[in-house]
């Protein structure tokens, strides 16, 4: 199957040299896209489009999650650039789809020929008119689409968008706060549209649990977009951080305080990662610490810039953009967690105020917090993640639907039970060690998780996708 994919105007505007070089890199991640199903093809650079032949029929939804692709056609069939072949195999091919519908021929053309892209449209929209179907150039029900590349014209009926932007990257790299809730899941994929390489930090605050819930939501978020890098996930314990800052700071000014910790530990990490800059989802005003006199008085905590894509945007956009990233549904699961937060606290923190609370903080407790974080890889190589998976249940096989107890009370796999994949994953219960365990779910990211904290102990563990 042939594609056409159209690149980001913002490529091609660049200088040759540095379009050259961004080119490069979204060749890379295209192919560490296709690595990822997996799916073996060729790639053709043809001026602002690449030509990908492979023999998968299913890569679209793949190639529209590629930072750098402004658009992706799949290819039909192609003829000859010859006029007369043209109208030919585009009337044999579409005569049927048009029926008793409107339709627009809409031709692009690069190379030299001995007739016009108007030529095109006119010619094969005049072979497709009929009594029951016509012309509509503004709001056609079949849109046609002939490119014609020099010697070769392609044929298309679908042009899916994909979500432009900067080859992943090209943009340098950052450190992202990420807490797994809506903002900083929209905020991480907007600056790597622009090309910018993350890394995450998170400051654990609560449980294992609430943990593992934001580690799901940031490998979904990187096994659907990252392709071409490999993000690592930094977990920093917090607990005694909280507990030394609840004893020292004076409750109005805990949150302002807390994120001003945030901003040093993700820093310390962007150290140990060479990262130029922090992301973090924060929006004016959207709750009490992100005031701009608060923001302010966070900023002066850490040297490096802090990116704030979301600044503008109100939470009725930023839900929408998770729906559109694919995080919606994960991050509207996990509870915000409120123990810290004060009844009345403080919206106008200045610097002076910020910085005389944070002197009666213990900062060693903060750098050993630091010390004991743990790494976690978001993308497995392959043959590890084809490790965790299992085709049939074996003999000894405990069958075990990690989902909603709601969604297992409508309807589960028969003979399976039902667990509660936060407490499984906090403290699971009682587990035979001649058994095996396999979980399921509805998109396999819990049962994976599950089967990976099981092996991590040493029992026998794998992941059912149903």
């Amino acid at each position: 199957m042939l594609y056409v994919l159209r690149i980001s105007g913002e490529i091609t505007i660049k200088s040759p040299q540095v379009r050259a070089s961004f080119q490069r890199r979204l060749a890379q991640n295209l192919h560490a896209a296709l690595a990822s199903v997996p799916a073996k093809g060729s790639l053709k650079q043809d001026g602002g489009r690449l030509l990908l032949e492979s023999a998968h029929t299913e890569l679209a939804p793949i190639l529209t999650r590629i930072f750098g692709i402004q658009s992706v056609s799949p290819v039909d069939t192609s003829c000859p650039a010859v006029l007369s072949d043209i109208v030919e195999t585009g009337t044999r091919l579409y005569t049927e789809r048009v029926q008793h519908r409107t339709f627009a021929v809409q031709c692009r053309r690069t190379g030299s020929h001995a007739f016009s892209s108007l030529d095109v449209n006119q010619h094969l929209g005049a072979a497709l008119r009929a009594d029951n179907n016509r012309a509509d150039l503004s709001n056609p029900q079949v849109p046609i689409g002939v490119e014609v590349r020099n010697e070769q014209a392609h044929f298309f009926h679908d042009t899916l968008p994909g979500p432009g932007g900067l080859p992943l990257g090209t943009g340098g790299r950052a450190t992202c706060l990420i807490s797994g809730g809506f903002d900083s899941a929209a905020a991480a994929w907007m600056l790597m549209k622009r090309g910018v390489e993350l890394n995450f930090v998170f400051c654990n605050v609560a449980s294992a649990a609430y943990e593992a819930s934001v580690v799901e939501v940031t490998r979904l978020l990187v096994e659907r977009w990252a392709y071409g890098i490999n993000p690592r996930f930094y977990a920093v314990p917090f607990f005694d951080v909280v507990k030394n800052l609840k004893e020292s700071v004076q409750p109005r000014f805990v949150q302002v305080i807390l994120k001003r910790l945030f901003y040093r530990a993700a820093e310390k990490i962007a150290a140990r990662t060479e990262s130029l800059a922090l992301v973090t989802g924060e929006a004016i005003g959207q709750v009490s610490s992100q005031t701009l006199m608060n923001l302010r008085a966070i900023d002066m905590a850490c040297t490096r810039p802090v990116l704030r894509p979301l600044i503008s945007f109100d939470k009725h956009e930023i839900i929408a953009l998770c729906r559109k990233i694919g995080t919606a549904t994960l991050s509207g699961a996990i509870e915000e967690y409120c123990q810290l937060l004060p009844q009345k606290p403080s919206t106008h923190t200045n610097v002076k105020i910020a910085q005389y609370e944070e002197e009666k903080c213990d900062l060693g407790i903060l750098d050993a917090a630091v010390e004991q974080a743990t790494c976690i890889e978001l993308i497995a190589p392959p043959q590890a993640k084809r490790s965790c998976w299992i085709e049939e249940i074996p003999e000894n096989g405990v069958l075990l639907d990690c989902r909603t107890e709601d969604e297992y009370q409508i309807g589960h796999l028969e003979g399976a039970q039902w667990c509660d994949f936060y407490q499984w994953m906090e403290a699971p219960p009682a587990i035979e060690a001649e058994k095996t365990y396999v979980f399921y779910c509805d998109r396999g990211l819990q049962s994976v998780l599950l089967a990976e904290h099981l092996r991590k102990k040493g029992f026998s563990a794998f992941a059912w996708k149903i």
